[in-house]
């Protein structure tokens, strides 16, 4: 989800001795399907990393003519991505500053036409660090009232606009309860999770249906927005997210 984010001037993912990406579909590159990658930070760890993706075994090693034969050495993994997905996946890296760019455009109007309803207090807004540069993965509203949360997603689907209330705070999962456990009071993350929808924000998403769902945002609260007046989003295509 963090692919292209920076902090610091580093790019995540590469703080650590190890970091994983995720290409699954719902992130902004993706292969496809399922698929990721894992950057390896340190020397003493490349030799190993390299065993896992191969099954367990030193075929890579062999395939380089550095011993005569391939054996099991280790646990291992397939996650070899076919050869469509890799072409696939490596057109959007060619595109990347673009897609990146798109991104953060539409997240930059969100935030500025949204702004009026969290200075009156209806929502919150996301506010990056200043240190970092991220990607424009998501863009959140957080509701002022979490009982408003499944008539605001109603309202927008009655436009042709798909919300999510997507993310459940893990110690609160049927597994989390079995074998995890919440470290202090939790005074932030169970309120924030019930308060949090997701709006549309994809690489295909232009400008024109933006206004529609910022308008039907707007709606919501009765409110009448300062943009342009636009066609009914009754009458336009689904937006999804």
């Amino acid at each position: 989800m963090a692919c292209g984010s920076m902090y610091r001037g580093r790019a995540l993912g590469t703080m650590g001795h190890l970091g994983c990406i995720s290409f699954q579909e719902k992130k902004i590159f993706t292969s496809g399907g399922q698929g990721g990658a894992l950057l390896v930070n340190q020397d003493a760890l490349v030799a190993r990393a390299e065993i896992l993706y191969e099954h367990g075994t030193n075929r890579a090693q062999f395939l380089r003519g550095e011993v005569d034969v391939y054996r099991w050495l280790d646990v291992g993994i397939n996650a070899t991505l076919s050869e469509i997905q890799a072409a696939f996946l490596y057109t959007q890296f060619q595109a990347a500053p673009e897609i990146i760019s798109h991104r953060r455009r539409l997240w930059s109007r969100y935030h500025k036409r949204l702004a009026p309803l969290a200075h009156a207090g209806i929502i919150r807004l996301p506010q990056p660090a200043a240190e970092a540069d991220h990607n424009a993965a998501v863009f959140w509203l957080r509701l002022a009232n979490a009982s408003d949360r499944s008539a605001f997603i109603e309202h927008m689907a009655a436009g042709q606009i798909q919300t999510q209330a997507q993310f459940v705070p893990l110690h609160s999962s049927p597994f989390g309860q079995q074998v995890g456990r919440f470290h202090g009071e939790d005074r932030v993350t169970t309120r924030a999770a019930a308060e949090i929808v997701l709006l549309p924000l994809y690489a295909e998403l232009t400008e024109r249906q933006q206004d529609l769902v910022i308008q039907r945002v707007w709606g919501f609260w009765q409110e009448a927005t300062n943009i342009p007046t636009l066609e009914d989003p009754q009458d336009a295509e689904v937006i999804g997210y």
